[in-house]
């Protein structure tokens, strides 16, 4: 294949579609700002405005002169320093012996591995929100639906919105003690049961994950749940090429992402504290 033949409009798409196939904790953020980042250390503002204030009479006047309200606001930056790439040579000796696919094939595993690396970073910074316990509580099957109320009405009672929609990111762990108690209180097997390991409670979406952060060597875990406008994620293929290499004789594929998430509504997420022993 003749390297002018790789166009980047011919495999950024694919690159794209690899990588949020294989995302958990990217498509649930606030993916407001992304693109608008073109090197690293840029930084991103984002701006809270806050609701007005309803001023009520009750002496069925009519209201006289308005006192205007000042618009109440809060800004918040954030600095773009996260940078995974991939840079992989497909060696000449290896074209010559009919090696089908290949560049799709690099192009596809490292489009899947920075995806990875996205995912662990967002789960890296949503371990440090607010907890809902300050020490780790121990899960079975007949408390672990009670946890996951109770984190959900302490997300109601920081005026999060009750349909608003929520979730949950869980370790297979977790999942296993979860499938346990829906199973004794469902008979039936509901359509919960039946996806996999995205299922659905009390109006949270679960989704599972190898990446969720752990503490105390690894017996605990600390999953987040939230709005999808919790944390922000910005994300930005800022360079994706193939040359040939000037070092060895071969075409090079390498693919560059530069990326950054932040919690900006820190009273619409908390971390779930578990253990299991």
């Amino acid at each position: 294949m003749a390297l002018d033949q790789l166009k980047p409009e011919i495999w950024i798409p694919k690159l794209e579609v690899a990588r949020m196939a294989k995302a958990v904790a990217v498509p649930f953020s606030n993916q407001e700002y992304t693109g608008s980042v073109s090197a690293a250390g840029d930084s991103v503002r984002i701006s809270e405005v806050a609701r007005p204030t309803v001023t009520t009479t009750t002496d069925g006047q009519p209201i006289g002169s308005l006192s205007h309200e000042a618009v109440q606001s809060s800004t918040l930056t954030m600095q773009i320093m996260q940078q995974s790439y991939f840079d992989v040579i497909l060696n000449d000796s290896d074209k010559k012996q009919g090696i089908g696919k290949v560049m799709e094939t690099i192009s596809k595993g490292g489009a899947e591995q920075i995806a990875n690396t996205h995912d662990v970073h967002i789960l890296t910074v949503a371990s440090a929100g607010v907890k809902d316990a300050s020490s780790a509580y121990k899960v079975d099957k007949t408390n672990i639906l009670g946890y996951i109320d109770n984190v959900v009405q302490l997300l109601y009672s920081n005026n999060v919105p009750a349909n608003e929609e929520l979730e949950l990111i869980i370790t297979p762990r977790f999942y296993t003690i979860f499938k346990q108690a829906y199973q004794t209180l469902d008979t039936n097997n509901s359509e919960i049961l039946k996806n996999g390991v995205v299922g659905r409670y009390g109006g949270v979406t679960l989704r599972m994950s190898n990446n969720v952060v752990t503490a105390n060597t690894g017996l605990e875990d600390l999953m987040p749940i939230r709005t999808n406008k919790a944390i922000a994620f910005v994300n930005q293929w800022t360079n994706f090429e193939t040359l040939r290499s000037e070092s060895a004789f071969g075409d090079v594929v390498r693919g560059h992402s530069l990326y950054q998430a932040k919690i900006v509504r820190p009273k619409e997420m908390f971390v779930m504290n578990v253990k299991y022993a």
